[in-house]
């Protein structure tokens, strides 16, 4: 089942769970007797306690304290002002009312600061926070803030600190944060940071806005950072600080041309910054607006180890990594792989620091704790216009740099090995992120991340939604055989066909050779992995447009597709592993590809096009004995695919952006054929969302000032 789906359903079972209560107090008023014949609600409404006289803050508090274990604290429409802290109290869950705009506001000049220093099994969802921070800091080791979820929130402005230090949501000493689908932004008025991270584990930052909204508007108007997301903090002594970290499928922007004004000279701070840390995963997430001055950058990474970057899009500034002399972080950068990502310089040159991928260390560090630099990996990486890799150490032999398409080498004291790298090293993290889908089969997305504490075996932590909260849940992981899971990923699809998302990935089998296993899900988690199929011949398109999941045959369970070789000659062909349910069958869907420089820019785009209940495959490409570019859809048979032009009309950003966000799938309209949509051009040229809307035949453009679909995987 494909992430696009999951959220719609998601959507509508969440409005389904919120229909079923009433504004109203079981007995009448707070204070009532309870019938005991009646089952205790499983809501409190915040409105029944609004009373003359009473603050909101009062009327807020006065619902939470009400409110037993189990319970949510719902909130009807309307700004409640707030005068001064109110407090969650752990085991309830915190939700606007169903289609409500619910803002919570603080006053004053420096708002107002919601502290915790103990919360617990605590879902926070659909609440804006308008000049209102959170601080959820703990003491260390205490673990006394436990599995918050912040979920489909909007931070707004909020006080303005020395330097812009302030963030809207501040994590210390806390195990298992999540914040999922929320929006941070600053205006002209209020700049800052968004998130900070100091000193946690099993941090998850997913599928969140920083600078801007799901609309994109090209002003960034709202992208007054100073930094998006920090991590920091680490003690020597107890070799802790940010430890299992993911950062997943976000996107932040500051607004172009800000800089730092004068006399802030740290007001630009990098969009990701991170130090100390530990097992730190960030992948598919998209950045802009940090320019490539020291200052600046889309990410920074100093003092790592076990960091993954996988995956992502960076525009107007790359990565800054390196080990600075400290007594407070460890002095090293190990196992580091920096893979697959994309740079788009904007034709910069001269640029010194984040003009791509810099590494250097602080010449006063000697290997006082121990070797500094070992197993680095930089591959992969896609330099779209202007950008270089430099490397300065006297330990450039720990590096592997290869296969960085239209990059060029600087090494200023050795040489670094550019040839033979690996595929994937030994050490790489073929499950960095977190994987998405109906794990539970309850019609709702759910996500799992895996975690690998020391000396312990992996286990999936899932996030499971739950009506408006989310349970966090521990399954045991064997994730073995996955050697070619970094180079090929880690697949997701309801592959047996009971309802729920199973993982599929690649690497060696016994007696195989190399296979495709499948973990499917059950009860209580994933079943141990099996062999499914075999890998079968796979070509340099295999790796380059990927393996995509879908339904192709229409037998309501989902099959792979990747580009790869057919037949004895091994021509090439579309290499469809259709399920039974039990094992994957290997035949050839055809070939008549047609690529063009946009099918790479762009991708394939898997979906139900022509609404037959089948999935398809379309990209940009090539139709017609001239060549010309059109929207080239392989439409599913039933053995193999039809194709045909659906037309052009396609019409990007002339900046760049509609290559660096990426264009979407959906069903606009609701007819069942599936859409694309991209932030491009429409009348006079002007920046709007583009949508191509399918009538199961062909693509007629149409436009809107908003954004109708998810945003692309």
């Amino acid at each position: 089942m494909r992430r696009g789906l999951g959220v719609i359903l998601a959507a509508v079972l969440a409005a389904t769970l919120l229909t079923g209560w009433s504004p109203g107090w079981p007995g009448g008023e707070p204070d009532a007797p309870r019938d005991v014949r009646r089952p205790a609600s499983k809501t409190v409404d915040v409105g029944v306690f609004l009373t003359a006289g009473r603050g909101d803050a009062s009327t807020v508090q006065a619902a939470i304290d009400a409110a037993e274990p189990g319970q949510t604290v719902v909130f009807p429409e309307g700004v409640y002002q707030l005068d001064r802290p109110i407090r969650f109290r752990s085991g309830r869950n915190y939700t606007a009312a169903e289609g409500a705009e619910v803002v919570l506001r603080g006053s004053g000049d420096k708002g107002v600061t919601l502290g915790h220093e103990e919360l617990r099994d605590v879902t926070i969802s659909g609440l804006q926070f308008d000049n209102v921070r959170l601080e959820l800091t703990a003491e260390e080791d205490s673990e006394a803030i436990v599995d918050v979820t912040l979920r489909d929130c909007t931070f707004r402005n909020g006080p303005v600190g020395s330097e812009w230090g302030v963030a809207h949501v501040l994590l210390r000493h806390t195990v298992g944060v999540t914040v999922d689908g929320c929006e941070f932004l600053r205006d002209s008025e209020h700049p800052g940071r968004g998130v900070v991270s100091d000193s946690s584990r099993l941090t998850v930052v997913k599928d969140s806005w920083f600078g801007t909204t799901a609309d994109l508007d090209p002003s960034v108007q709202d992208g007054w950072f100073r930094t998006a997301i920090n991590f920091w903090g680490h003690d020597l002594s107890t070799g802790q600080g940010n430890d299992e970290v993911v950062v997943d499928g976000n996107v932040w922007r500051r607004t172009p041309g800000i800089g730092s004004p004068a006399g802030c000279e740290f007001c630009q701070d990098h969009g990701l910054y991170a130090w100390g840390s530990r097992r730190l995963s960030i992948v598919g997430n998209r950045a802009d607006g940090w320019d490539a001055s020291p200052a600046g950058g889309s990410m920074k990474l100093r003092n790592q180890h076990d960091t993954f970057v996988v995956g992502n899009r960076m525009r107007s500034s790359g990565i800054y990594t390196y080990v600075y002399a400290s007594q407070n972080m460890p002095e090293v950068f190990r196992r580091v792989s920096i893979r697959d990502n994309s740079i788009d310089m904007l034709g910069a040159t001269g640029c010194r620091h984040y003009c791509g991928v810099t590494y250097w260390r602080d010449a006063e560090i000697l290997g006082q704790q121990g070797v500094p630099e070992s197993d680095v990996f930089i591959g992969g990486n896609a330099f779209v216009d202007g950008g270089l890799i430099s490397v300065s150490t006297d330990r450039a032999a720990a590096f592997c740099v290869q296969g960085n398409s239209a990059a060029a080498l600087i090494s200023h004291l050795g040489n670094v090995q550019t040839s033979d790298c690996p595929p994937a090293p030994e050490w790489e993290e073929p499950f960095a992120g977190v994987q998405r889908g109906d794990f539970d089969g309850d019609g709702r997305e759910d996500f799992v991340q895996l975690v690998r504490d020391d000396g312990e075996d992996p286990y999936w932590r899932a996030h499971l939604s739950a009506g408006n909260g989310v349970q966090i849940e521990e399954w045991p992981a064997q994730v073995g055989g996955a050697q070619l899971a970094a180079q090929l990923g880690v697949q997701v699809g309801d592959f047996d066909g009971d309802g729920r998302d199973d993982l599929a990935w690649a690497g060696a089998c016994r007696d195989q050779g190399n296979c495709w296993r499948v973990a499917l899900a059950g009860d209580d988690g994933f079943a141990p992995p099996r062999p499914w199929a075999r890998l079968g011949p796979v070509t340099a398109e295999t790796s380059r447009f990927g393996v995509q999941v879908g339904d192709f045959d229409g037998d309501a369970r989902d099959d792979l597709l990747f580009r790869g070789a057919c037949g004895s000659p091994g021509e090439p062909c579309w290499r469809m592993l259709s399920s039974d349910g039990e094992s994957f069958h290997a035949t050839s869907w055809g070939d008549a590809v047609a690529w063009t420089s946009e099918s790479d820019v762009y991708g394939l785009f898997v979906a139900d096009f022509s609404g037959d209940g089948r999935d398809d495959v379309a990209y940009r490409g090539a139709c017609g004995d001239a060549g010309e570019p059109c929207f080239r859809v392989h439409v599913s048979g039933d053995d193999g695919f039809e194709v045909s032009s659906w037309g052009d009309a396609f019409w990007p950003a002339a900046d760049g952006t509609t290559a660096h966000f990426g264009i979407s799938v959906g069903d606009i309209d609701g007819d069942g054929d599936a859409d694309l949509g991209y932030r491009g051009r429409c009348g006079d040229g002007e920046s709007q969302w583009r949508y191509h809307v399918s009538d199961g035949t062909a693509f007629t453009a149409a436009c809107s000032t908003r954004a109708k679909l998810p945003p692309p995987d």
